[in-house]
């Protein structure tokens, strides 16, 4: 089955010739078996047509010649020599319109199906209502707009242009007919033009019982050329309805924090009310006449630039404005603490003391960067971290303006299971023991498990694989000293392992977990010293070299290769091994961007190339030593 778009039929009124024997059809574009007839006569016949209809690109004529009636294509025609040739004023231009908008007039000239109607009939359910106007028509001196409602997209039929009392143009832009989410609260205007369910009504209903009231407001949309937003109760979660905003005074409104602390109310204030901003109808308290005027605050917001606090005063709760209340201010001693903290506001402020009304400048360079905390203090509720900036400048800077950690997603353009069969294809395979002792290749489901950063972020312990390690804690060496106790060689080597992490910007509880597992808690071959001579290792003579990290030394000749690459570097002594092998291992991987063990085993930028280890548990292993260093540190 063939189809083919058809345009509506225009009635018309023309003669024209067509030749003998064309034939006529039932229908446009009919068939063989639509057939009503042929035309008669030696000569060509007048056809008058009454019809026209474009099927596809192929205009049909209706009309009658020798008293047959039927349609024909316009191609089978040629313009009548007695008729009076058409005129560019009896021409129809349709014009396609967008963004445009009409009110129908009370009074007017009625609704056309087609532009070719002799007259229009009277819709009284189109008048005086707002419609889009799709299209513009000019047929000879008369003028249309084809009207289509707003809600439904349904076209109602044209009318004449002095019909429609057109709106101006609405610009095309995002907010056309399109509701967005919005954080604002208004006062319903005492004169208004009602509340409606539906921006579509086509009038509102009385809102008598919610003017002169405050509202929060969740939505808002611009339909045709009004704009309307969604006024909810004071709870906010129970949407009321849609009021126009030529009705509400708007303002922005921010989401609510906590805000703890107690306050006095000033003698003269403006009241307590239900909702912020509110007007004398949601008025729960004048306060004129307080007894306790103790304000306990539990949040705050901003209407625009002005700040209202909740709370409770006379065992009254609601808001007040904090232009009203005096702070009676109440603050904890400072208590020490130490950690690191993530800057995670770059529109916060930092501040020399935390008493201070104004802040000393902006976070917004050090954006989560590193904040390192020596104490804390609560003040009025807040609590204030005073810490070291990465400049190395000393401030106060609020909790809520940091974070604990922060976690940051980086895509690899590699799929896991791209990573796994590539790791899998190295000459050197990822190792695994399943018996203690006995390595063996890894299987991919070993690999892949090891591998997958979805599932290991998700764990509360294996999410450590992703820690930052390129950063110094300045932890003194006298408490470094406390987690090398009965390590072997290792033991009172606190400074050492401060050094290395300060020089080498490298966490130094990592190092000294690295250190450990490398050396077996202080008691290895290589951690304990000697030196390759003849091709042989001795480790009893007096000139001996350390390897703390493991560093060359290759699993099928650890123990000589290790000392050849503690020789070939200077170690001769357990300080210099600590810190050299820091400093390998900093310009090796972690100031290279594989900064954490994640990083070091698998390094995603370029899997399969520069990695630290080839057993598949190393980051685990390592996690685990470093998690039983950090707990021994805090105790």
């Amino acid at each position: 089955m063939n189809y083919n778009t058809a345009k509506s039929v225009a009635k018309i009124n023309k003669s024209y010739k067509i030749k003998p024997g064309e034939v006529l059809y039932s229908v446009p574009w009919g068939t063989s078996s639509q057939k009503v007839g042929t035309v008669s006569g030696k000569s060509a016949q007048t056809f008058k047509a009454t019809k026209q209809q474009q099927i596809g690109k192929t205009n049909y004529l209706y009309g009658t010649v020798n008293k047959v009636s039927g349609w024909v294509s316009l191609s089978k025609l040629t313009s009548n020599s007695t008729t009076t040739p058409s005129t560019d004023t009896n021409k129809l231009v349709v014009t396609n319109l967008t963004n445009q908008q009409g009110t129908v007039n009370k009074t007017n000239s009625g609704v056309y199906t087609s532009v070719y109607d002799k007259q229009g009939v009277q819709k009284s359910y189109v008048n005086g209502k707002t419609f889009k106007l799709s299209k513009k028509a000019a047929l000879g001196s008369k003028q249309f707009y084809l009207i289509t409602d707003n809600k439904t997209n349904t076209n109602m039929g044209w009318m004449l242009t002095k019909d429609i009392q057109v709106k101006e143009a609405t610009k095309a832009n995002n907010t056309v007919n399109k509701t967005t989410n919005v954080s604002k609260i208004g006062q319903l205007n005492t004169q208004n033009s009602g509340i409606k369910t539906t921006v579509f009504d086509e009038q509102g209903k009385d809102a008598s019982k919610f003017s002169g009231k405050t509202y929060t407001i969740s939505k808002q949309r611009t339909q045709g050329d009004n704009t309307y937003v969604l006024i909810q109760n004071t709870n906010q979660k129970t949407p009321i309805g849609w009021v126009n905003t030529k009705d509400i005074n708007t303002r922005n409104l921010t989401k609510a924090e906590a805000k703890k602390g107690q306050y006095t109310i000033k003698p003269t204030n403006n009241g307590l009310y239900a909702i912020p901003w509110g007007t004398k109808a949601q008025q729960i308290d004048t306060l004129n006449k307080v007894g306790n005027n103790k304000f306990n605050a539990s949040k705050s917001l901003f209407v625009d630039k002005d700040e209202y606090i909740y709370g409770n005063v006379n065992n009254k709760t609601g808001w007040i404005a904090a232009k009203d209340l005096n702070q009676a201010t109440t603050q904890s001693n400072p208590t020490p603490l130490k950690y690191d903290y993530i800057i995670y506001n770059e529109n916060g402020q930092y501040y020399l003391d935390p008493t201070a009304t104004k802040g000393a400048g902006s976070l917004r360079d050090f954006y989560e960067g590193i904040f390192d905390v020596f104490e804390q203090q609560t003040i009025n509720g807040i609590t204030w971290y005073h810490g070291k900036l990465s400049n190395g400048k000393t401030v106060w800077i609020k909790a809520a303006d940091l974070r604990k950690e922060l976690v940051k997603y980086y895509a690899t353009g590699m799929t896991l299971d791209q990573a796994v069969a590539l790791q899998k294809g190295l000459n050197t395979k990822p190792q695994i023991q399943r018996v203690p002792g006995k390595w063996e290749d890894a299987t991919s489901a070993e690999i892949k498990s090891a591998m997958d950063s979805n599932k290991l972020v998700k764990d509360a312990t294996q999410k450590y694989q992703f820690l930052r390690l390129d950063k110094a804690q300045n932890i003194n060496a006298t408490d470094l000293n406390k987690l090398l106790v009965g390590k072997g060689i290792l033991e009172g080597q606190g400074a050492a392992f401060s050094q290395a992490a300060k020089e080498n910007n490298i966490n130094e509880v990592y190092l000294i977990s690295h250190a450990l597992l490398e050396t077996g808690n202080g008691t290895s071959t290589l951690a304990n010293g000697g030196n390759v001579v003849n091709n042989k290792v001795v480790t009893n003579q007096p000139t001996k070299y350390y390897n703390m990290f493991g560093i060359g030394a290759v699993d099928h000749d650890a123990v000589k290769q290790g000392f050849i690459t503690a020789k070939n570097n200077g170690w001769d002594s357990v300080k210099k091994a600590i810190v050299g092998g820091a400093q390998f291992i900093a310009s090796s991987y972690i100031n290279q961007g594989q900064n954490t063990l994640y990083k070091m085993r698998w390094n995603p930028d370029n899997p399969g190339v520069h990695q630290y280890a080839t057993d598949v548990a190393w980051p685990n292993i390592m996690l685990q030593e470093l998690n039983h260093s950090m707990i021994q540190w805090t105790k």
